[in-house]
């Protein structure tokens, strides 16, 4: 956890701010739900979208634009950053899925860029780092 600390303190990133949510979203007095098709995902999504950004946005002095925000995970956390983040590239101009946990079956992708993400790794996306972003305008 102090490795960003370093980067910033030596300037060579820029100061941000790092939320790192509780992947296992459930509803009260239930269970944690899985990450599958009708399970936690979507919960997650709907919490990090309705619930932390704007929590975050409320209580931080904080850029809201889209260039400023990005979204990445590791494992499961890679699949459910792809899953929110490409769905929602009016709201992250970075989306990064490292080593991610991507469901194969076909019901869980919806997004035509998932499925064919899926398709281009069948059986073998746990094993790929993918990451997605906005190129800078130049002038």
């Amino acid at each position: 956890n102090a490795i960003i600390d370093n980067l910033i303190s030596a300037r060579q990133a820029t100061p941000m701010i790092i939320v790192m949510p509780f992947g296992y979203t459930q509803l009260p007095g239930t269970q944690p739900a899985g990450v599958g098709p009708g399970g936690g995902r979507d919960l997650f999504a709907r919490d990090l979208i309705e619930d932390v950004i704007p929590f975050v946005e409320n209580t931080f002095r904080v850029l809201i634009d889209r260039e400023h925000r990005a979204l990445t995970g590791l494992s499961m956390g890679g699949g459910q950053a792809l899953f929110i983040g490409l769905r929602h590239l009016d709201m992250f101009s970075y989306v990064g899925g490292f080593e991610p946990a991507i469901s194969s079956g076909r019901r869980a992708l919806r997004n035509k860029e998932a499925a064919r993400m899926s398709s281009a790794c069948p059986g073998a996306c746990a094993r790929k780092t993918i990451v997605a972003g906005a190129k800078k305008a130049s002038g």
